[in-house]
């Protein structure tokens, strides 16, 4: 996997707060998880990150669930209260 080069602001400690993630965006299967971290970025994406750590439910193949953790677009990450019934990101610090 290749990563693009991302002008980076400061990041800031997350107070611990469990969200809803659906890193692909369409919210029909969002997963429980954490957000552990922000980062702002700059430039032509600029926006913020959250790094989140989520449950990965098992599947047929792979019947364990599992872990994940990774920066996400805050655009992809809700709190408990926002879904589904509200859009939209959650406010970073």
């Amino acid at each position: 996997m290749r990563v693009t080069s991302v002008d980076l602001g400061p990041m800031y400690a997350a107070r611990v707060q469990h969200v809803w993630v659906d890193i692909t965006g369409q919210w029909e299967q969002p997963r429980p998880g954490v957000v552990m971290m922000w980062r702002q970025r700059r430039g032509k994406r600029f926006g913020w990150d959250a790094w989140v750590v989520w449950l990965e439910p098992g599947t047929d193949q792979r019947p364990d669930a599992r872990m994940e953790q990774a920066w996400v677009d805050s655009r992809l990450v809700r709190t408990l209260d926002q879904w589904p019934a509200q859009e939209g990101a959650i406010t970073p610090p």
